[in-house]
């Protein structure tokens, strides 16, 4: 499990909860179970991987900025 959220499947699937469902667990045990083996909530880890394409981007690419925030938040 973790390491799919790992992978990026919390960017591929629609909400926690389809994430949840997926394996079979409730939403609460989705965050603990991430929260534990991670020590960050979901969001955070969502919000830092988005964080570490956008900062990707713009040192190994020529896209302008505006090209680098769509790509990186969707």
């Amino acid at each position: 499990m973790i390491q799919s959220i790992e992978e990026g499947l919390l960017e591929e699937r629609e909400g926690l909860e389809a994430i949840a469902a997926g394996f079979g667990v409730s939403l609460r045990q989705l965050r603990r179970i991430v929260q534990q083996e991670l020590g960050v909530s979901p969001l955070e880890l969502k919000q830092t991987r988005r964080i570490l394409l956008a900062k990707q981007l713009l040192i190994e690419t020529q896209l302008p900025v505006t090209d680098v925030a769509y790509t990186s938040g969707r």
